[in-house]
């Protein structure tokens, strides 16, 4: 089950906060970022036992409150991640991932605003030369996405999104 732990480090206090009870979904948190509001934006997934896995994105008030929910849609393997998330000034959050494109996989990038279960935009390369990851995402301070990953071949990719 994916948790939320938020430990005092002057009372060592901690509080989990931990995701539904609800019989036969099992969750997980695989990434997170904090934003200037001290709200936690975390990247999983969801699944029943048969572990289909559907990727999202939560939010949760410090304190445990979930803000927010989207997916971010099926996720055929494990390794597909989401791998990586990075809150951004300009009011959204960033999520790196692979999708599946017949006969391969793809590095893919996207972005939600919180409160919206569309994506803001997502970013794909253009080169459909094979198997791609995106395995880390960071934002610049002029909104600018970097990006890196397994490229084509195990070759390393990188891409800088926008600013």
């Amino acid at each position: 089950r994916l948790m939320v732990v938020e430990v005092d480090v002057v009372t060592k206090e901690a509080l989990w906060t931990v995701a539904g009870p609800i019989q036969g979904i099992q969750s997980s948190a695989l990434a997170i970022d904090v934003d200037d509001a001290g709200r936690y934006h975390l990247a999983g997934y969801t699944c029943l036992d048969d572990c289909e896995r559907e990727g999202e994105v939560r939010i949760y008030e410090p304190g445990g409150e979930l803000l927010w929910q989207a997916s971010i849609g099926q996720l055929d393997f494990e390794w597909f991640g989401p791998h990586d998330i990075a809150w951004s000034p300009a009011g959204y959050v960033v999520v790196a991932l692979a999708e599946s494109k017949s006969p391969s996989y793809l590095f893919k990038v996207q972005a939600f605003a919180p409160g919206s279960y569309d994506p803001l935009w997502t970013f794909i390369p253009s080169d459909m030369q094979g198997p791609q990851v995106a395995l880390a995402v960071s934002v610049g301070p002029y909104g600018e996405v970097y990006a890196g990953g397994i490229g084509a071949m195990n070759h390393p990719a990188f891409a800088v999104i926008g600013g």
